[in-house]
């Protein structure tokens, strides 16, 4: 019996058994956040706490280790440390943006608690566009990927805006208090003129109002970038650049409806862009829709076959249905696309130890752990 088997069974003695296992041929962050939740089951709770802290200190976005330790500190009475624990997961959670289902849970375990969740990620140093990167590794058992904020390359020329003009209370939303509000400004204005701005209108003027939602929701001002680019919509309802980041920051807060709301219209206005078709996958993912949710990430596929990202959002979705045998040609091929991709590396190696192939399996592990020496 695989270790999920013996989880699911509660068989956690011999859960534990292949735990230790695993962490003795790849010792990563999930395998600690993994042998955690056992010992967590077992009511070890220092033990808990130590694997969980061992994962966190290999990987910082760990969520799970965070959920994990807070209830393990929360058994034994430490109340306030519990707290402190998932409020520092919940902000790293919003900074990696990586866990639509833990982020969530750990939002549960601090109203829980009584704390308003507050997110408040820190500003970049510099007027910089948004970056999009490959997830952090999802942890696990039941990973699922978020949506992120958008980026990629329009040539435009200046026109006139018939839109809203953002205010210094726009820029300062955006960026932050260590850049002001001219900064912010200006870095919207040069993502435009330079053609950074996804899907642009052919107006340098409404696409440095695009590029400013975009700044408020990777920043961490989700509601702030609703309304933005809910002003964008009111003017124009298909402009494919606000739908895309109007629901990205409704996913970003859980609002799980909505997002798929917004992605749906961004597929209707424009059903060529693979990006919708991802948006609306991962959200589906998250929703529980894991059928629509492959539907969306196989059609965004054949949109887009070079987009490793896909390949592993829809493995994850595989992986979550235990169904290991069809998640290992996707984790392959995002491996394939992204040589780099330590997630993928790792989730390849936990399908290949549930169906059996160790040796294979420890292999991915070291693929992983050799594209990130710290990833372990």
């Amino acid at each position: 019996m695989t270790y999920f088997d013996n989880f699911d069974g509660g068989l956690y003695s011999e859960a534990l058994k292949q735990c230790d296992s695993v962490i003795r041929a790849a010792p990563t962050a999930i395998a600690f956040s993994n042998r955690a939740l056992v010992h967590l089951h077992l009511e070890l709770f220092r033990k808990t706490v130590k694997d969980c802290d061992e994962a966190i200190r290999l990987d910082p976005y760990c969520l799970r280790a965070y959920v994990t330790k807070g209830h393990a500190l929360a058994a034994i009475g430490k109340k306030d440390d519990a707290v402190k624990c998932w409020t520092a997961g919940f902000g790293q959670g919003s900074l990696a943006v990586i866990d639509i289902e833990l982020h969530s849970e750990l939002r549960r375990c601090l109203t829980g608690a009584g704390v308003a969740p507050v997110s408040s990620p820190p500003a970049p140093a510099t007027p910089t566009p948004p970056n999009v990167s490959a997830p952090a590794p999802a942890p696990t058992p039941i990973p699922t990927p978020m949506p992120r904020a958008p980026q990629a390359t329009v040539t435009l020329a200046p026109k006139p805006s018939p839109h809203f003009a953002p205010t210094k209370r726009d820029a300062d939303l955006a960026m932050g208090e260590t850049i002001g509000p001219e900064e912010a400004l200006a870095a919207a204005q040069h993502l435009a003129s330079a053609g950074k701005v996804q899907l642009g209108s052919n107006s340098v003027h409404i696409d440095r109002d695009i590029a400013l939602g975009y700044l408020k929701v990777n920043t961490g001002h989700y509601e702030d970038g609703i309304a933005h680019f809910g002003q964008l919509l009111s003017k124009d309802p298909k402009l494919l650049a606000a739908l895309l980041g109007r629901g990205t920051a409704y996913a970003l807060i859980g609002e799980l409806d909505k997002a798929i709301q917004d992605f749906s219209a961004a597929i209707d206005a424009n059903p060529t862009v693979a990006d919708a078709w991802k948006r609306r996958g991962q959200s589906r993912s998250a929703r529980g829709l894991e059928k629509d949710a492959i539907a969306d990430l196989t059609q965004g596929i054949a949109l887009d076959p070079a987009d490793g990202d896909m390949y592993q959002q829809r493995g994850l979705i595989h992986y979550k249905q235990r169904n290991y045998r069809r998640a290992i040609p996707d984790f392959k091929k995002a491996t394939d696309l992204e040589r780099g991709n330590k997630a993928a590396w790792n989730h390849l190696g936990l399908c290949l130890n549930a169906i059996g192939s160790s040796l294979e399996a420890v292999e991915a592990h070291s693929r992983a752990i050799k594209y990130d020496s710290n990833f372990k």
